[in-house]
């Protein structure tokens, strides 16, 4: 599974962001993290949230590729603040494609709370065709992650991608604003889909191609540089909720 959580951690100082990218699906390994579908019980971070458990279900694949890699990067950048005092508020963003987008929503989840290391500003998360990585109060506990300006998580995908409803029969959730890429440059502002699972098992083989990171990159370069260019993605995340 630590073959599975491969990333990179880079600095954009005329931006003021410390951005954390994982990769997508590269090799067997990452297979075998995709595949390991099964529901794993993980802490809650939100220890106040009503009626909630002190657990909540995970992806158990992803979750053992990235929590064993948390710690690490959260040092490594907490290390980092420690040494360049001018990056101290600096904001966090994470990003990845595909099963890189998993690791960045769970790695997103657990750290949004760590005010050391977000200067006390929402950890941004964007994703690109990323499945589902926690069932239903997963869901809620990131929902007040949101509501308490913890988090914001953008998911791009294309419209014929299969992978961001393919573990929907599986009891898996989607969070964060969908951002649905069209052919034409539309775009489609999506807070939960309801494609049913029969079209989704119908359309698998046959779009996989759109869930390739050459389609992807491909298909969303022009979408969104349009949409950034007409408002922030703090604007659209915010105006959908």
């Amino acid at each position: 599974y630590v073959r599975s959580c491969v990333y990179d951690i880079s600095v954009n100082h005329s931006a003021k962001r410390i951005i954390v990218t994982f990769r997508g699906t590269a090799n067997s390994h990452d297979w075998i993290t995709n595949f390991d579908l099964l529901p794993r019980c993980e802490v809650n971070p939100i220890h106040d949230i009503m009626l909630s458990t002190s657990m909540v279900w995970v992806h158990r694949g992803f979750s053992k590729a990235i929590l064993r890699q948390r710690d690490q990067i959260v040092s490594w950048i907490g290390q980092y603040k420690k040494d360049h005092p001018k990056t101290k508020d600096y904001s966090i963003f994470v990003t990845g494609h595909s099963l890189g987008g998993a690791l960045a929503t769970i790695f997103a989840y657990y750290t949004c709370l760590d005010t050391d290391i977000t200067a006390r500003k929402p950890l941004v998360c964007y994703t690109f065709g990323a499945p589902p990585v926690g069932k239903k109060n997963f869901a809620k506990v990131f929902r007040r992650l949101e509501d308490d300006g913890k988090i914001r998580l953008a998911r791009f995908y294309n419209s014929n991608d299969p992978v961001p409803n393919c573990l929907k029969v599986h009891g898996y959730i989607q969070n964060g604003q969908g951002i649905e890429m069209r052919s034409g440059g539309n775009t489609k502002f999506v807070m939960e889909d309801h494609s049913t699972c029969s079209r989704l098992m119908i359309g698998l083989c046959r779009s996989m191609e759109e869930h390739l990171p050459e389609v992807n990159q491909r298909n969303m370069q022009t979408n969104c540089s349009r949409l950034l260019s007409e408002r922030s993605l703090e604007e659209v995340y915010c105006s959908q909720r």
